[in-house]
């Protein structure tokens, strides 16, 4: 993955992009092209201080942008309706090459977390 500066945002801020990087298990860049990649959002809560998911799940609909497919890099521009509610969010990218899925890392499909926080009063 590339630097994470993607979260914690504001609720309804659009302005960062959640960017990925796929890479083989040696940590070589895995060829995107032709990729097609989809996203959805489980709502997370801690319990006995490991996040455990809700079962609120949100589909991100918005269009994912190929960077540079031979690196592997790609990115999701946040749409208001992914944004609009507070709290942590585990997110589960699926990058399609051929109609097979390529798998990610993060244990249980989780790749990263996104914490929405409300906006300062």
């Amino acid at each position: 993955m590339a630097t994470d500066d993607y979260s914690p945002i504001f609720q309804g801020d659009t302005g960062n992009p959640f960017a990925i990087q796929v890479l083989y298990g040696d940590g070589t860049p895995k060829d995107i092209s032709g990729a097609t990649i989809t996203m959805k959002m489980e709502l997370m809560v801690s319990v006995g201080g490991l996040l455990t998911p809700t079962g609120t799940i949100q589909t991100c609909n918005g269009p994912w942008t190929i960077d540079d497919a031979t690196k592997g890099k790609a990115h999701y521009q946040w749409q208001p309706g992914d944004v609009a509610t507070t709290g942590v969010w585990g997110l589960y990218p699926v990058v399609t090459i051929g109609g097979l899925p390529v798998h990610l890392d993060g244990g249980n499909g989780i790749v990263k977390t996104l914490n929405i926080l409300p906006i300062p009063q």
